[in-house]
């Protein structure tokens, strides 16, 4: 084989017309951002000289993107994107390369193989079985494509072919820099799941394995990195097993997945998606396992703000699960997988059951848990280590909470804040309704916020916030376009109208997302400045949420009412104990709401932000006038 015999008209005919039906010119972007469009214009023009680098050394290959994939079955796999120049190099080299070594291959390799697959590796199982064999060793290696040695498949490549000039691309390629997530590096072992040619190597590096198996006359199929052994007798199954192992790890540098290698009933064992039933007459019947398949979860409603940045809501009642790199949700209707790099909170509004795995693991990922009971209200809440505020901070916090004229000022700032928000709410609807009750409640909502300013203490503070609220409940009732919401007055435990029930709902759901963006900070949520340290669990969060729930918390529920998006009879439950709240359809759409209400953009300081990122800002404002021992705090007061 020579680097001539590589590109060839008919080969490049090909290998064009089969990168023409996998990419289009929107998902064929390598690091050169190269469209497939614009490399059919510049291949002809630049084939010389590209072919002349190429065997005189000089080429070499970009960087390639690495993403990340999930499959249907939860786990999740590094992939490749690279340039249509270099898909079209690998791809050449693969086919013609293919074509050489192919016919070398042992009967027992069957990945990766025109005529060969998973149907010809569980019929050749299946034929051993038959056989009379009832043990299975199978051995599985772990992180295989990651975990080749490329000093040890250089010099099978150099056995393999005899022009080195070929040799030479294939070594660049394998230690071409890979980026991922922001970071390039230059690989010293693995090969690329993606590239053209890594299935290729990947049997070419085992190939060795299989003649020493064959010679050995074990029944042998390998599909991949995963090794099938069928014998009848378990003293030969357990020389297999460390036969193989221990070959394994000197001569290729590899190591067994002991999760899934061992001696096994042929069976009861699952192989390839199949499982093998020996039937009465002697013969062996091939079952085909169903594979779980990842599909929309209605009951997750969900807002993505980044990769990381997604905050689920379960409302129905099931089992959730940890497996692989996968949340998985399951009941009689749904088998849903969530991915855990795509979760940043869970809030669990439904009857769950959890194993010991998926808290472990959601610790291990920093993902906090909250629990509510089926009315709204928050029994607890579940927050990794990593989200333990930092001693110094907590200390700092402390010493204001303690001095009262320092912690005066901060609760004087965030009440301002709070009532000016709520004004402003007013002033919103007084512009479109130009309701003479609705200025004379702004007007009264400006006489609180100034009489703040004489409250010595922040309890007093917190009794002029109350007689404030409950005038700007009781005018929101001018703006309710929809019969059947009535404020009267605040109840909470239990809600006593629909009114009250879409307030605590969304405040609830308020307080547990500031908490979550406090626990990103080195702040302690225990200890707050309004609201009183002593008999919660956390406090901070409904001083932040105290200066967000006029404008967005009310505006949602405003918002639903009048757009008759939810309405009295359908959306709400009465309780035999006493109380209304909102059924399980109703904070469906309550949360939908308030997360498009989260993700949507304001102005500020001249820049489009969304109020959820509004939120981070303010919380980090108020950590840096904690640390920096100097009351500079001025929280958000919207237009």
């Amino acid at each position: 084989m020579k680097f001539e015999d590589i590109f060839t008209p008919e080969r490049e005919k090909y290998i064009l017309a089969e990168m023409k039906e996998k990419q289009n010119n929107e998902s064929g972007y390598g690091s050169d951002f190269m469209r497939f469009d614009e490399f059919e214009v510049f291949l002809p023009q630049n084939r010389k000289t590209l072919l002349n680098n190429l065997a005189a050394g000089r080429y070499s290959p970009h960087p390639v993107l690495l993403f990340e994939r999930l499959k249907s079955t939860g786990k999740l796999r590094i992939l490749a994107k690279y340039t249509n120049t270099d898909i079209f190099i690998l791809k050449n080299i693969a086919d013609a390369l293919y074509d050489f070594v192919s016919p070398q291959f042992s009967e027992a390799c069957h990945a990766y193989r025109r005529d060969h697959g998973t149907l010809t590796a569980i019929d050749r199982i299946r034929y051993f079985a038959e056989q009379g064999c009832e043990f299975l060793v199978e051995c599985d290696v772990r992180n295989y494509f990651d975990s080749i040695n490329h000093g040890i498949l250089i010099k099978q490549l150099n056995a393999l072919i005899p022009d080195r000039r070929i040799v030479n691309i294939i070594k660049k390629y394998l230690v071409a820099p890979r980026e991922y997530d922001d970071r390039i590096e230059k690989p010293n072992k693995g090969i690329v799941q993606g590239s053209p040619l890594s299935p290729l190597l990947s049997n070419i590096y085992l190939s060795g394995l299989d003649n020493f198996c064959i010679e050995k006359s074990w029944q042998y199929v390998r599909y991949a990195d995963n090794m099938y052994f069928v014998t009848n007798n378990r003293a030969d199954a357990e020389v297999i097993l460390r036969t193989v192992r221990d070959r394994l790890r000197t001569e290729y540098k590899l190591q067994l997945n002991y999760q899934k290698s061992g001696i096994y009933d042929i069976t009861k064992r699952k192989m390839l998606g199949y499982c093998l039933k020996r039937l009465p007459n002697g013969q062996v019947d091939c079952i085909r396992q169903q594979r779980q398949v990842a599909k929309a979860y209605p009951s997750w409603q969900h807002h993505a703000i980044g990769k990381k940045n997604d905050v689920y809501y379960l409302f129905e009642d099931g089992i959730l699960t940890k497996r692989d790199y996968t949340l998985f949700f399951e009941n009689d209707t749904f088998v849903s997988p969530i991915p855990l790099h795509t979760v940043e909170s869970l809030n669990v509004f439904a009857n769950i059951t959890f194993n010991s795995r998926f808290f472990e693991n959601i610790l291990k990922c920093n993902i906090p848990l909250h629990f509510h009971n089926k009315f709204g209200d928050c029994l607890g809440h579940l927050v990794p280590t990593q989200h333990v505020a930092r001693s110094e901070t907590m200390l700092r916090q402390t010493s204001i909470y303690e001095n009262l004229p320092e912690r005066r000022r901060y609760a004087l700032a965030i009440e301002k804040a709070s009532l000016h928000n709520m004004t402003s709410v007013l002033l919103y609807y007084l512009y479109r309704k130009h309701d003479i009750r609705l200025d004379t409640a702004v007007t009264r909502m400006r006489a609180y916020t100034k009489r703040l300013s004489a409250c010595k203490t922040p309890a007093d503070m917190l009794l002029i916030e109350a007689r404030a609220r409950k005038l700007y409940y009781n005018t929101l009732n001018f703006v309710i376009g929809q019969p059947g919401f009535c404020f009267i007055q605040r109840s909470r435990r239990p809600p006593e109208d629909p009114i009250n029930a879409l307030i605590s709902f969304g405040n609830t759901v308020l307080y547990n997302r500031c908490s979550d963006l406090i626990h990103k900070t080195s702040l302690d949520c225990r200890i707050a400045f309004v609201h009183a340290s002593n008999h919660r669990d956390e406090s901070l969060n409904l001083d932040i949420a105290d200066i967000f729930k006029p404008i967005i918390v009310d505006r949602v529920i405003l918002s639903l009412i009048n757009r008759q998006q939810i309405n009295a009879n359908d959306h709400f439950e009465e309780m035999p104990e006493g109380g209304i709240y909102l059924s399980k359809e109703g904070k469906k759409i309550f949360i939908q709401e308030f997360q498009y209400k989260l993700n949507s953009l304001i102005s500020y300081k001249g820049n489009r932000i969304s109020y959820e990122y509004l939120i981070t800002l303010e919380i980090r404002s108020l950590l840096r006038s904690i640390i920096g021992k100097k009351f500079s705090y001025k929280p958000y007061k919207g237009r």
